[in-house]
């Protein structure tokens, strides 16, 4: 029974993604329901992926929903960013991966930046969890958090700098709330994988909540342009809105009975 949870806990996780998705960009670049789908699938295969490989016992499900969420946006991105191909004409910035504002054409020199960048992710991630282990309870936590949000600081100020200025206060953003989501989950987590993971995927949550539902007349700035395409989904997007809100009161509920 406890398996299935899981399995569930990772197709919520990527219905959140597909919620958030599907609310921000309708309007600009049509719904598309494959990509809808898609996140779901993520989510539900990160939940296959740890059943099959990484003990889950003693392992809260508040951090296993957050960790389900961030392998969602991993994944998601990385496929964007290396793998799918797609015109670029609608977009301010790129979907795809830019060398200093020139994309790569060749999709053999994406996948090649693409292995490059995931080796460089992976050991970046291995000396967070070996820094981990040398520090006391009580900063640990914090630290990873730290380390997710600079990680997503910087690949975002590179990734949209080069197209839309650097922002100092949004470079800050990530860095300030992993750090906080790192001193909150430190106490429902044990395993440093997972509290890392955990601490990205509340960040990415909370920030995709201000940007798509809190910042007044939000528009992605990846578009080139700010009046909407498909203006007819502003109202047709706000049938998402109540299965959004019921992710966020499953994990809220999951947070009350761990307490």
């Amino acid at each position: 029974m406890q398996y299935v949870f899981i399995i569930i806990l990772g197709m919520l996780a990527g219905l959140h993604a597909a919620c958030y998705g599907a609310y921000k960009d309708s309007p600009y670049e049509k719904f598309i329901l494959s990509r809808f789908f898609r996140e779901i699938i993520i989510g539900t295969l990160s939940s296959l992926f740890v059943l099959l490989f990484i003990k889950t016992n003693g392992i809260s499900f508040v951090i296993l929903f957050l960790s389900f969420v961030a392998c969602s946006r991993i994944f998601t991105e990385t496929y964007k960013q290396f793998i799918r191909q797609e015109p670029q004409h609608i977009y301010k910035i790129p979907s795809m991966v830019h060398i200093f504002r020139i994309i790569p054409t060749s999709r053999l020199k994406r996948l090649i930046l693409g292995i490059l960048a995931f080796t460089t992710f992976i050991l970046l991630i291995a000396s967070a969890l070996k820094i981990y282990n040398f520090l006391p309870p009580s900063i640990s936590g914090p630290f990873l958090g730290l380390f997710t949000g600079l990680i997503t600081g910087v690949g975002g100020a590179y990734k949209d700098g080069f197209f839309e200025g650097f922002e100092l206060r949004k470079f800050f953003r990530s860095p300030t709330l992993g750090l906080l989501s790192g001193f909150l989950l430190s106490f429902f987590a044990h395993t440093p994988l997972f509290l890392l993971l955990a601490t990205w995927g509340l960040e990415r949550m909370v920030v995709e909540f201000y940007k798509g539902f809190i910042k007044s007349k939000y528009v992605p700035g990846k578009f080139n342009f700010t009046k909407a395409r498909y203006p007819q989904f502003f109202k047709k997007r706000k049938k998402i809105i109540p299965i959004y809100v019921s992710t966020w009161v499953f994990l809220i509920a999951l947070f009350l009975v761990e307490i």
